[in-house]
């Protein structure tokens, strides 16, 4: 499937899967979280793992830990971090999945990694804030005027 979308020139976001898998090898985005880098890799420090998928990627890795900073990079740039919104959560069914759909929104919309991942933060954390979050996800309006509440520098 991964090489089908490929030769047809679409972009495949991909969760989860090891450095040497095909889906991992042909994605433009590939979010990795924390849990799954533990399951699958226990004998490896997370900062060894993190390069190992680095060095093999053909887009972005994203790396998540929660509530805590994500990392983020690719074979042609060192990781870098970002501080995702702090909350107070209700609820954070639904953040995960919400996290990833912010990322396709921008890898579709062509915007700059940074801002994809702040968008992708933002709406996860507004998820998070009421039960169930995940019935009452936000509106693309209300997400950029959350940002907006938080940093006046979105976009640019």
């Amino acid at each position: 499937m991964a090489e089908y979308a490929k030769s047809l020139n679409k972009p495949i976001v991909t969760m989860d899967c090891k450095f040497d898998d095909p889906i991992f090898l042909a994605a433009a985005v590939a979010i990795i979280s924390e849990e799954y880098l533990r399951d699958t890799y226990p004998r490896h420090s997370i900062p060894s793992i993190t390069r190992e998928y680095r060095l093999s990627s053909s887009g972005t890795v994203i790396f998540t830990f929660g509530h805590k900073k994500i990392l983020y990079g690719s074979r042609k740039e060192e990781y870098k971090q970002y501080t995702p919104y702090k909350i107070n959560p209700v609820d954070t069914t639904g953040a995960g999945d919400s996290f990833r759909a912010g990322i396709m929104y921008g890898l579709l919309e062509n915007w700059p990694t940074e801002k994809t991942i702040d968008f992708a933060s933002a709406l996860a954390a507004m998820v998070c804030q009421s039960v169930p979050g995940v019935l009452h996800s936000p509106g693309y309006d209300r997400v950029i005027s959350f940002i907006k509440n938080y940093k006046s520098d979105f976009g640019k």
